[in-house]
């Protein structure tokens, strides 16, 4: 049941999209699960509590300990590394925002303006035409006369 449940995380985990969270926590979990052998783990504690009270069953508990301790600290460092990890693509993300709206403010600046020169330019179209046909029918008459 435990392997089922270990490779259904991984399926669903290799499904989510590159840019998720999900994505570095995959790694991270795909890196943990070798080395963690619950099923062992708990064997070794059961088999400690089963010993009879010697100086090597001190032993073999401390060992024990220490390996637990090992395994904790190690989580506890990729789980701060994952911590690390989601804050910068916090940021990052958080950054590609800020990017975006400021090329919308600097985009609605530009049509502002477009707009502004469009309609001066379409208030003037009307007095621009009769300045073009006057200059034409001006040029008509000076041609024509000079035959």
């Amino acid at each position: 049941m435990e392997a089922t449940t270990i490779s259904q995380v991984g399926n669903l985990l290799e499904e989510e999209a590159s840019f998720s969270n999900n994505s570095i926590v995959r790694n991270v979990i795909i890196s943990l699960l070798p080395n963690l052998d619950i099923d062992s783990i708990k064997d070794q504690v059961e088999g400690c509590l089963t010993l009879p009270p010697t100086y090597m069953t001190v032993v073999s508990r401390c060992q024990l300990a220490q390996q637990l301790h090992d395994l904790g600290k190690e989580m506890s460092r990729k789980c701060e590394q994952l911590t690390h990890d989601q804050h910068l693509q916090h940021q990052g993300w958080a950054a590609v925002v800020g990017n975006l709206e400021d090329i919308i403010t600097s985009f609605k600046k530009r049509v502002d303006l477009f707009q502004i020169t469009y309609n001066a330019h379409s208030e003037e179209k009307e007095e621009q035409l009769k300045l073009l046909d006057g200059c034409v029918v001006g040029r008509a008459i000076i041609y024509n006369s000079n035959f």
